[in-house]
């Protein structure tokens, strides 16, 4: 089980080249795959 921070997140669905490939590896194979609710709140409150 992992738990996204929202950082990682977002550089996941973005392919950013910030997050390794190892990390981008894991995620991507990953079926337990956790993110907070307050990741949703920071993304909002970020793109205002």
């Amino acid at each position: 089980m992992y738990l996204m921070d929202t950082c990682a997140l977002l550089w996941f669905l973005d392919d950013n080249g910030q997050l390794s490939e190892k990390a981008k590896d894991i995620i991507g194979k990953s079926n337990d795959l956790y993110f907070s609710i307050a990741s949703l709140w920071e993304i909002a409150i970020k793109k205002l």
